[in-house]
């Protein structure tokens, strides 16, 4: 494990790197490049904390912020997919990306929108009141269209008398 984890911070930060020059240079390919790196980053940092722990325990050291760290970082990685699942399956992310796909100001951007990106962020804020729902929701997409591809930031709310609506696309 104390080979791969060097391996694994270099592949991480050569993946963000290119993720961001893909943007800077219009370069249409592999732009999940960029999510990828940043959890390969912590997975890399994480490996590294749990081989310090190891060295620091063989040695008598304390081993207390070491732990804490792992623990923080698991929880993380452990956290971050089960949130990018939840937001998937959301009225919201529905709505958000139907919206992104029939947007004509997107559609003469980007071209016909051929999908997403692998890691979308954001939030979803859900309130119900007596069954009525309402709330708040804001992503970050990456949009794959037949022309460019494009990050783009969507805010979109839901009052409890209506359905989903959009309150700006950056």
């Amino acid at each position: 494990m104390k080979k791969a984890t060097p391996i694994i911070l270099i592949s991480a930060l050569v993946l963000i790197a290119y993720g961001y020059i893909c943007r800077m240079t219009n370069l249409y390919f592999f732009w999940d490049s960029k999510n990828i790196g940043w959890l390969l980053l912590f997975v890399g940092l994480l490996l590294a904390l749990i081989n310090a722990y190891q060295s620091r325990k063989k040695s008598g050291q304390k081993t207390v912020w070491v732990i804490i760290g792992i623990i923080f970082l698991a929880i993380g990685l452990i956290a971050a997919p089960l949130a990018i699942f939840f937001m998937k399956n959301s009225d919201a992310y529905t709505f958000a990306t139907d919206y992104l796909k029939n947007d004509s100001t997107i559609v003469n951007d980007v071209g016909s929108v051929k999908g997403f990106g692998l890691f979308p962020t954001g939030s979803v804020s859900m309130r119900s009141i007596n069954g009525i729902e309402s709330g708040d929701a804001d992503f970050t997409f990456t949009i794959k269209g037949t022309k460019k591809f494009r990050d783009i930031e969507i805010r979109i709310r839901k009052e409890p008398t209506s359905d989903w609506k959009v309150l700006w696309v950056e």
